[in-house]
């Protein structure tokens, strides 16, 4: 997505406006905050992907469920400090 702003800003057929669009949207998505949600965000999600697949198994038992889920929990309660 980086190469797609990057060249729509400098292509000499973009009118001013969608290259200083693009530079704009390409400063805000390269920000420091913007970035750091992004891999909070990619955390998270295969996180929960790997809880969720372990839900899924049909030989899970309900007692596995509630172990893996807190040891989920914990995890996202750690995140929470690391990404603050």
């Amino acid at each position: 997505m980086h190469f797609l702003f990057e060249q729509l800003s400098t292509q000499p057929k973009a009118s001013a406006e969608a290259a200083g669009k693009a530079r704009g949207y390409l400063k805000m998505l390269l920000s420091q905050d913007v970035m750091t949600f992004a891999h909070f965000e990619t955390d998270v999600i295969g996180l929960l992907a790997k809880l969720s697949q372990f839900m899924q198994k049909e030989t899970c038992l309900v007692s596995d469920i509630i172990g893996k889920l807190h040891a989920t929990v914990d995890v996202l309660t750690k995140y929470k400090t690391r990404y603050v």
